[in-house]
């Protein structure tokens, strides 16, 4: 049937009639658009129809829709096909008059862009070689137009590659054609070659920029010195990054051809052109050429800034401050006496430079935060706000967009966007929690009218945290502290507070001169500056508070709906930002505008709204002013609450609008409650109740709810509050994971406030489901659950939370998730928090199940039942062996963990010094069961980490557990019980710190091969459970300053045993951040040792230790340690990498200075060279930048025997070197040379796998910064041979792992290709790399990989963190 259309088609489309003959065209397009199966034969004809129609048809109606025929034909002719139909349509277009011409070129152009990868270099193959001698400037102007546009969309096909010599004569043709007289052909010839430069080797490419350079300086060019600019812009947002080493000539031809200021020769409209041209090509290469472009940037800065203020047409001296009234009178009209006699005022081309020279410093200031300072101290802040009074609306868009890029370089907040402060769920609902239990009683109290101080609630600058677009709804407002804000140097406290008057005043003086409904544009740009203004002053933003408010509120009544939902949202980050004590005078002002505005058509408009309302209601009461609220916010409370109500109510509103109402009800209820009638408030909750019962909104009903339950005014919920934990407990059987969540957050909250309320029966039905997640596969649902049964046992009557625990299975899932391996840090410590609370209730209660003993021995039970199945034959051999437990089914983590439950229990109880000696005889009594005595001994060290005094009640303690290190033959310890007897140590002598040091430093002074290293291992953990105790005052300092306990562990650290020197050295390290004074100073000896390179790793490893543990370092002892970097003993070498890695991500202050050392260029074969001198003459960048290449000294061969190993020796110390380069790329990356960076991470991507991994980590962090993304987007050539390299290393290993899988190096280059691609649009624009993607999607076994890296890049770029961490071994 579909054949017989077909055939049919064809016939008609050579009748007689033009109407048949369209109409056939017509029906075709419809048949191959639904996708209509052709053999070969068909598809011939219908081919042939189209040519024969094109070369003979004189009705262009006709060829026309047979040309729009071609889109579909293409999808499906085959590729040789498609070639001949090019060949053909290039024929027809050089012989057509110039009408028909058009059509054979809309034809050629729609085959181009609807062929995919494949068929389209098969179409640039076909007619890229005419299309090139039809561009020549002897062709004709209409023919060389359409060639033009043709070949620059064929080249701007990442898919198509072009020959050398063909690359050579399409430059060539070009070029010439840049001296047309044509405008028309000029400017196609400009976007052809910006198209034909990214498939320009080196070589051509330098040709042309030499051949622009020297022509467009020549008198002969003046007339085409803009076009030849153009050209530059035009190839440098095409290869920027290409163009760096020819910025020393570019930028003063660009300079000359912009000219003085003053110059009036140049005041006409062509000189305008060509300055704004090179302004916009400057603006290009500082985006795209970030490192080459530094020298000139001071000049660049000084150019802009003078441009700016280029207006020769207008006088600005009447403009003064004193008349904004006639200036927003005259605003937009440019009729006045400012222009003369001037009848084309109007047409001058002088804006366009203006709006050049703004973009220009955009890009400087946006692109280099590193300049901070130099922006406002040399004067570039004070002259882009005095160009605030710039005419023309163009122009000032960008200048007052320029200002606010400066504040927002100013200002940076925690990897969240500029404007937004994200919260987080799990930290909101912990912060509401504290504040209901610290606040509780002082905010009642002021509630009730009496005495009491609400200065303790948790505000967040007077404000409420703003939320980020995606989080919004989890920000709890008012609930949470803002995240750390980084301001640059004390900008934002010393210059921008002296400027913030003037800054307001202008910017408020541009809306001002706007009429009602017109300039929206300008408001925006405004609203956008105080929003900013407003983030980087903070608090200071009080003293305009009401500029702010006004302009805020006057934008709520324009009629257009984006300038309101700008209003809102600088209303929102002022109240952010504010503290709320200031807010009281403007709540008449924003109350009703905002109330208002929640009646906005415009969905958008209503939810922001809402969160706005929100805030407001948390602003009547300020934390700064008890009882300033008074009755006087009442009326406000009314309005907002009316205002909400509606949305609220409403069952047809947007989804936006739900969610956004419900939060702002639960928080106007939370802060404002108790100025709300009882009756208005159990509606509230009644439709908050509602809405939990919702499958779309139970969420935000659950943290609503959770907000009103943890409120600290005791707010009434007795009407919903059984229907509410019954709806709790049925939705945490549901499948959702957030639903869980939010579902135990709000029970956590109801808990905290309301146990007593609830039954029993009630109670037993939540925790029947809260137990389920009890359990190891979910550790942050466990923790949130155990956190709610603490709760209950803490706030419920003893009686009720015995009832609850007994009817359901939550302590017994506690009991056996003690015992599990991958439990651990806020998990664990709920764990330990609830374990003694449900003691203390059976305690209390008279349940013998919940008493310390028995929950102890369920936590044993799992240990001594396994322990009982892996006895026998294996466990007697793993015993032999000294493998210990884990060998068996029992981890150690296991008993670790359960000995931290049985520790907390016991101390819980009163008598944990009694009890730990009954543990003291189970592991040191012979006939002890492996795990029971496992257990003992870290229940023995969780003990005395606890406080507890075991050597008061047990003198000998210690050297009972000592002999457990040297004992011998069938009584011999296997080495997880070694481990533990340290363990155990540490923790007895923290508890009796003062008896146990004494004894250790005896120890240690007469310890054998054996119990070296235990020893030092125990002393470690001394020193990290005093680590808490350090910073309140020097109970540990006496110890660790024992000038023979460190000489005894220095004596260590030149043991023969390399795990007894490295951990002697951490030990060492680790003291010094309890005694600075005494023990650094002999680090910084042991560091100069030149007898003993043991001593000197030491140090280094030492220091190492103390940076990570906060010790107070100065400069001096920095540089001297981490100078080992430059040993030449290996072990050396590496200790003092790896302390220079911990130094930058602990405390990169302290080696700020070494950094600004700019290391050696490269040399000729792109080499590192090895750094000379000391550190702070090389500079740390030097000798890390050295240590990441390979070391052919250091690689041997090792003869096995029956095979040969190769061994590298230089392997660690490059993972070590790079470890350290991606630390100092997060801390200082605007130090780092990007183009030694860069060729060090490209040798990297062909080294080892361990190195290929922290490269490709490495890569994906570089790949998404603005400077050096431009120079590995230069670099992707080498990134794709370095991924075919590896891809052919792992094909080569085993075919298996190839093809069964892949490697773990094969899959992380797929994503760092991905994230690039993602990241990096221009990627896509180098010919190498966009082949190469394609023809890894095609790869039977890349192409399965690349498509689930796709997916994987949703994660980020720091998601590939894992596995290269875990290469490195050390952090």
């Amino acid at each position: 049937m579909a054949s017989s259309s077909i055939s049919e088609c064809l016939t008609n489309v050579s009748h007689y009639d033009p109407d048949n003959r369209y109409m056939a065209f017509s029906d075709l397009i419809s048949h191959l658009t639904r996708g209509v199966a052709v053999d070969d034969r068909v598809e011939a004809q219908i081919c042939d129809a189209i040519l024969e129609r094109l070369r003979k048809d004189k009705t262009k109606d006709v060829i026309s829709i047979a040309v729009r025929c071609l889109s579909e034909v293409v999808k499906h002719a085959t590729k040789p096909r498609v070639r001949q139909l090019n060949i053909e349509l290039v024929e027809l277009l050089a012989k057509a008059d110039d009408e028909l011409r058009d059509v054979y070129a809309i034809g050629i152009k729609t085959i181009i862009n609807d062929s995919d990868g494949p068929t389209a270099q098969v179409v640039a193959e076909a007619v890229m070689e005419p299309l090139a001698a039809a561009s020549s400037a002897s062709s004709a102007e209409g023919l060389a137009m359409q060639a033009l546009d043709l070949l620059a969309s064929l080249l701007q096909r990442p898919e198509v590659e072009v020959a050398p010599e063909l690359a050579k004569t399409l430059l060539s043709s070009f070029l010439a054609q840049l001296a047309s007289p044509e405008p028309a052909v000029k400017k196609r010839a400009t976007v052809a070659l910006g198209a034909l430069s990214p498939h320009l080797g080196d070589a051509l490419l330098d040709t042309m920029v030499g051949s622009i350079l020297s022509t467009v300086g020549k008198k002969s060019a003046a007339g085409n010195a803009t076009t030849l600019v153009q050209v530059l812009g035009a190839v440098s947002r095409r290869v920027g990054w290409r163009l760096g080493r020819h910025l020393d000539a570019i930028v003063p031809v660009l300079a000359r051809s912009v000219g003085d200021v003053d110059d009036e020769s140049m005041h006409s409209d062509e000189a305008c052109e060509l300055r704004e041209t090179c302004l916009h090509a400057l603006e290009s290469l500082v985006l795209r050429c970030p490192s080459e472009v530094t020298p000139h940037l001071a000049e660049a800065e000084a150019m802009a800034q003078r441009f700016m203020s280029f207006d020769p047409n207008y006088d600005y001296s009447g403009d003064d401050e004193d008349d904004e009234d006639d200036y927003g009178d005259d605003y937009g009209d440019d009729s006045g006496d400012e222009f003369g006699d001037d009848d084309d005022a109007d047409d001058e081309a002088s804006w366009k430079v203006r709006r050049a020279a703004a973009r220009l410093l955009t890009a400087i200031v946006a692109t280099r935060p590193e300049r901070l300072r130099s922006y406002y101290e040399e004067g570039i802040a004070e002259a882009v706000l005095a160009n605030f009074r710039e005419r023309d609306e163009n122009v000032k868009l960008d200048v007052i967009a320029c200002f606010t890029a400066l504040l927002r370089s100013t200002i940076t907040s925690d990897g969240a966007a500029p404007d937004t402060m994200p919260g987080g769920l799990a930290e909101a609902e912990r912060t509401i929690a504290a504040a209901a239990s610290a606040t509780g009683t002082a905010l009642g109290a002021a509630a009730s009218g009496t005495s009491g101080s609400l200065g303790a609630i948790p505000t967040a600058r007077g404000g409420i945290v703003a939320a980020t677009r995606e989080l919004r709804d989890a920000a709890h407002a008012g609930l949470l502290q803002p995240p750390a804000l980084s301001r640059q140097f004390s900008v934002a406290q010393d210059a921008l507070p002296t400027m913030a008057s003037d800054i307001v005043e202008r910017a408020v003086a541009q809306v001002d001169a706007c009429k009602k409904g017109k300039g929206q544009r300008v408001k925006s740009a405004v609203l956008q500056l105080l929003r900013q203004l407003c983030l980087v002053l903070g608090e200071g933003a009080q003293e305009f508070l009401a500029d702010v408010v006004a302009v805020s509120v006057g934008a709520l009544d324009e009629g257009v709906a984006s300038l309101r939902l700008e209003g809102l949202e600088t209303l929102r980050t002022a109240l952010d930002t504010v503290p709320h004590e200031y807010w009281i005078d403007q709540l008449p002002t924003v109350v009703p505008a905002v109330a208002a505005a929640v009646g906005d058509e415009w969905y958008k408009c209503v939810a922001e709204a809402l969160r706005v309302a929100g805030r407001l209601a948390v602003a009547t009461r300020p934390s700064s002013s008890p009882g300033s609220h008074g009755r006087t916010a009442q009326g406000h409370v009314q309005d907002l609450l009316a205002a909400i109500r509606g949305p609220l109510g409403a069952l047809d509103a947007d989804q936006e609008v739900k969610e956004a109402s419900i939060l702002a009800s639960g928080l106007l209820l939370a802060y404002a409650g108790d100025l709300v009638d009882a009756k208005r408030v159990g509606e509230v909750q009644a439709i908050i109740l509602e809405r939990m019962r919702n499958e779309v909104t139970r969420t935000c009903a659950l943290k609503s709810l959770a907000f009103i339950a943890n409120s600290p005014l005791g707010i009434d919920m007795s009407a919903v509050l059984g229907d509410v934990i019954t709806e709790v407990a049925s939705l945490l059987r549901q499948k959702s994971r957030s639903t869980r969540q939010a579902s135990l957050n709000c029970l956590s909250a109801i808990l905290s406030s309301r146990a007593s309320s609830l039954s029993t029966d009630q109670l037993e039905a939540a925790f029947a489901e809260a137990a389920s997640m009890v359990t190891d596969e979910d550790l942050f649902l466990a923790q949130r659950a155990l956190e709610a049964a603490t709760s209950l046992a803490k706030n419920a009557s003893n009686a009720t939370a015995a009832a609850v625990f007994k009817g359901s299975p939550v302590v017994a899932q506690a009991v056996a998730l003690a015992s599990s391996p991958v439990v651990h840090g806020p998990a664990l410590v709920a764990l330990t928090q609830f374990l003694p609370a449900a003691a203390n209730v059976g305690a209390a209660a008279g349940v013998e199940a919940l008493s310390a003993d028995r929950l102890a021995e369920g936590i044993a039970a799992p240990l001594d039942a396994e322990s009982a199945s892996s006895s026998g034959a294996a466990a007697a051999a793993a015993a032999s062996s000294g493998a210990g437990l884990t060998s068996g089914h029992i981890s150690k983590q296991s008993v670790a963990n359960a000995a931290a439950c049985v520790a907390a229990l016991v101390a819980s109880g009163g008598s944990s010094a009694g009890q730990a000696v009954s543990y003291l005889e189970t592991a040191t009594a012979a006939g002890t069961a492996p795990a029971r005595r496992l257990l003992a001994l870290f229940t023995l060290g969780e003990l005395g980490g606890l406080g507890t005094d075991i050597l008061g009640v047990k003198a000998d303690a210690l050297d009972q557990l000592s002999r457990l290190f040297d004992s011998a033959g069938a009584a011999a310890a296997t080495e997880d019980v070694k481990t533990a007897a340290a363990a155990a140590l540490g923790g007895i002598i923290t508890g009796s710190t003062a008896k146990g040091m004494a004894w250790l430093q005896a120890a240690l002074g007469k310890a054998g091969p054996k119990s070296k290293y235990l020893l030092l291992a125990a002393l470690k953990g001394v020193t990290a459970r005093h680590a808490p105790l350090q910073r309140g005052g020097k109970c540990f300092h006496d110890f660790a300053a024992d000038e023979s306990l460190i000489a005894v562990v220095e004596k260590l650290a030149a043991d023969d045993d390399a795990s007894v020197r490295a951990m002697a050295g951490e030990v060492e390290g680790r003291l010094a951040a309890a005694a600075p004074d005494t023990i650094l100073p002999r680090v910084v000896a042991l560091a100069g040792d030149k007898a003993s390179d043991r001593r000197r790793a030491a140090a280094a490893v030492a220091f190492r230790f103390a940076v990570a543990s906060n010790a107070a370092v100065d400069g001096s002892t920095t540089e001297a340690v981490l100078a080992t970097a430059l040993d030449a003993n290996i072990e050396v070498k590496l200790a003092g990498l790896q302390a220079i890695h911990t130094t930058v991500n602990s405390a990169p202050a302290l080696v700020a200075d070494m950094l600004r050392v700019q290391p050696p260029a490269l040399t000729a074969e792109g080499k590192s060279p090895a750094p000379t001198g000391s550190l702070a003459t090389a500079g740390i960048q030097a000798v890390v930048f050295a240590d990441t290449q390979v070391r052919p000294d250091l690689q041997r061969v090792v003869d096995m025997g029956p095979f040969k190993q190769n061994v590298d020796g230089g392997l660690p110390l490059r993972k070590a070197a790079f470890s350290c380069l991606e630390a100092m790329f997060d801390h200082f990356k605007e130090r780092l040379p990007a183009d030694v960076f860069v060729a060090r991470l490209c040798d990297g991507l062909r080294d080892a796998d361990d190195v290929m991994l922290l490269a490709h980590q490495l890569l994906a962090k570089a790949a998404v910064d603005p400077v050096f993304g431009r120079h590995i987007l230069a670099s992707l050539p080498d990134v794709v041979g370095a991924t075919r390299a590896a891809f052919a290393k792992a094909e080569g290993k085993t075919k298996k792992s190839a093809e069964g899988g892949g490697s773990d190096v094969i899959r992380s280059a797929m994503r760092v290709l991905v994230l690039i691609v993602d990241k990096c649009p221009e990627a896509k624009s180098v010919p190498a790399f966009a082949s190469a993607m394609d023809e890894f999607a095609r790869h039977p076994t890349l192409g399965p990989m690349l498509a689930t890296a796709r997916d994987y890049t949703a994660v980020g770029a720091s998601g590939m963190a894992g596995a290269a961490a875990a290469s490195s071994g050390w952090s």
